[in-house]
């Protein structure tokens, strides 16, 4: 599937890219809200599968209007990393792993969501969903269509195996990425690599729009160009000045910052 091969759908806020695969169709949802997500939804014979939640209540509505002008039911909701939104589509069914729950409901996932309520107030929904459904890691049928759930040191990517097409939480070829220290950027490296030998033609993140195989390996450029300007440069401001030289006109700064401390732990506190 080549990543601009969509039909695209404008609502009153976000946008629908549609991908046709020869056994299903794929709904990626961009909220246009102030996260920028986007929501994968895969379907097959009017049933709907949800992976992750939208975080905001207004993205909630619109994309429950979408499926219900598709006339979709949705029959469960994978949820990895965005664990927030409960209010999306309650009664649906959820489904995660252990670790994906430790993270989104008391790790790195919850401490994002706290800082989340602090910077959008009532617009973010806060609540975290209550997983009905734990699972493992490995294969499992949802809807009738089959996934495989890829461990990850948080929670899980998910293979949608009835396309070529994966879901990650974080790519973006053109983005700052969360990158803690060089051991995190040579396991993120091997993933990657990993991901390139399945021949996924589409690889959809929860914060870009799909990429195909030419994307990750500028990703794989990028990550490796932040273990080298780390070791060149002696702190965080110096690192973050070198990037942003290095790699200009790239979104998601916050994530740069964010990560910068993790490269030099002798000077920060993390």
């Amino acid at each position: 599937m080549d990543k601009s091969n969509y039909t695209a759908k404008y609502l009153s806020r976000g946008v629908v890219l549609r991908y046709d695969f020869p056994a299903c169709r794929l709904h990626v949802y961009q909220t246009n809200d102030p996260l920028n997500d986007f929501v994968p939804v895969l379907e097959r014979d009017g049933q709907a599968v949800v992976i992750e939640n939208p975080s905001f209540h207004a993205s909630h509505w619109e994309l429950t209007d979408y499926l219900k002008s598709e006339g979709l039911s949705v029959q469960a909701r994978l949820l990895a990393y965005h664990m927030a939104g409960a209010a999306f589509m309650p009664q649906t069914p959820a489904w995660a792993t252990r670790r994906a729950i430790e993270y989104g409901h008391n790790g790195g996932g919850r401490a994002l969501v706290s800082g989340f309520i602090q910077t959008f107030g009532a617009d973010f929904d806060e609540q975290l969903t209550e997983v009905t459904n734990v699972v493992e890691t490995g294969e499992l049928t949802l809807a009738g269509m089959r996934f495989r759930l890829l461990p990850t040191p948080e929670a899980f990517d998910v293979v949608m195996l009835d396309t070529d097409a994966l879901y990650l939480h974080l790519l973006g070829s053109d983005c700052h990425s969360l990158v803690m220290g060089p051991e995190d950027a040579n396991r993120q490296i091997r993933q990657l690599n990993d991901y390139l030998t399945s021949d996924y033609s589409l690889y959809v993140s929860g914060h870009h729009a799909p990429e195909d195989a030419t994307d990750v390996r500028r990703k794989i450029a990028y990550l490796k160009g932040c273990k080298r300007l780390a070791a060149e440069c002696d702190s965080p401001a110096s690192y973050q000045a070198a990037m942003r030289l290095a790699f200009p006109n790239f979104g998601s700064e916050n994530f740069l910052e964010m990560s910068a401390p993790a490269f030099y732990p002798d000077q920060c506190t993390l």
